[in-house]
């Protein structure tokens, strides 16, 4: 399935790695679960994003531990990490906690977890090797530590990149049974989901620290857009022209990076193409009138999203239902929906605020001509 980076989860746990006080796990336990981590806040960010009524997210809940029975269970919080992938571990950990209450991410974490993943990104492009006779991870990855000095580099492009996609979907579910009954949902969320919903989901990519307006329902799946890339371009508007060509290289630079670090597979042929593609974003947002920038700033935005770029390629169409089901029925996607529950079932007994009529200011996401009270109140859109 497109858009997914995630590494195929290694079927059981290695007898005897069952506490933090039994040592480190071994390379291949690590590497697969931080690659379980990064679906799995992504699907806590689409559930948290999707504004999703008490009763459907009791009905994909269920749905969702019918999935988990057949699946692997998700990597345990046990045993310890190596230096290098220790700090993306913990930031996951601490970030999905986060999550799950509900609550805005913190600067200082976004910090760690992007750092982190930086890490994990350079861990998993030394870590891409060939070695048929292995089972799962370690089919396509080894532990860099161990390669010689003389290991050939490789990329995406040295792997079949069907059999690369079929290890990444069933990964996260310890193999094809638990993601074909993932699958079988499909039919079952296409009618708990509105159409609206659905067809958010239906371009919805893995998000990890969540932009602010992903709480918008009206901005799911349109992660790409975040206030980053707005503001790059608002600033990019404002530099001189006498010190642009010295920017535009610096600039360029640091997405690269940000590039490798989404994309550790990329070959180095496609990041040169992408950097052209983004340099050429970057002079038009430049060239348009104030009116016209900001006609077109959100997809100037979007379009320096590699991942755009990846969709405008694609030959398959994938089926909405069959994606959301990727995100909404991953293991471990029930705590999600427990603490979704509890704060809807929590926000239905609570005391209705008073409104001060004098005062009134309409809330930031108005649909329809309808707006709810900012910071809530006894007002309900349409009244």
């Amino acid at each position: 399935m497109r858009l997914i980076a995630w590494c195929a989860v290694v079927l059981g746990l290695v007898s005897g790695i069952a506490s933090a006080s039994e040592g480190e796990l071994p390379w291949d336990k690590q590497f697969s679960e931080l690659g379980y981590h990064i679906l799995y806040t992504s699907s806590i960010n689409l559930i948290n994003g999707l504004q999703l009524t008490l009763d459907q997210a009791t009905r994909l809940h269920q749905l969702a531990a019918d999935v988990e029975k057949a699946s692997q269970k998700p990597p345990p919080n046990a045993g310890s990490f190596g230096a290098r992938l220790q700090p993306a571990r913990s930031a996951y950990r601490d970030l999905e906690e986060i999550l799950l209450k509900g609550e805005e991410v913190p600067q200082e974490l976004a910090a760690r977890m992007h750092s982190g993943r930086a890490a994990e990104s350079a861990e998993v492009r030394a870590s891409l090797a060939h070695s048929p006779a292995k089972q799962g991870c370690a089919k396509c990855h080894s532990n860099p530590a161990e390669r010689g000095p003389a290991a050939k580099a490789l990329d995406r492009t040295d792997f079949v990149e069907r059999e690369m996609g079929v290890a990444h979907m069933t990964g996260p579910y310890g193999g094809t049974a638990g993601f074909m009954q993932a699958m079988r949902t499909s039919s079952d969320i296409e009618k708990i989901l509105t159409p609206s919903q659905l067809s958010l989901v239906s371009d919805f990519s893995c998000c990890i620290t969540p932009p602010k307006n992903l709480k918008d329902p009206a901005r799911v799946g349109q992660a790409a857009v975040s206030e980053e890339r707005l503001t790059l371009l608002r600033g990019v508007r404002r530099i001189p022209e006498s010190i642009w060509s010295t920017s535009r290289a610096t600039i360029l630079k640091k997405t690269g990076d940000i590039l490798a670090m989404a994309f550790p597979g990329m070959p180095d042929s496609e990041k040169k193409l992408h950097g052209e593609r983004a340099g050429q974003i970057l002079d038009k947002a430049r060239a348009l009138s104030d009116v016209d920038f900001e006609m077109q700033k959100e997809e100037l935005a979007k379009a320096l999203d590699q991942r755009e770029a990846r969709r405008e390629k694609a030959s398959n169409v994938v089926n909405p239902a069959h994606h959301a089901a990727t995100f909404l029925m991953l293991p471990g996607s029930t705590r999600a929906y427990d603490a979704l529950t509890g704060r809807l079932k929590s926000a239905q007994t609570a005391g209705t605020a008073q409104v001060d009529l004098k005062n009134i200011q309409g809330a930031e996401n108005c649909q329809d001509g309808h707006c709810a009270l900012k910071n809530g109140g006894n007002i309900k859109p349409g009244q």
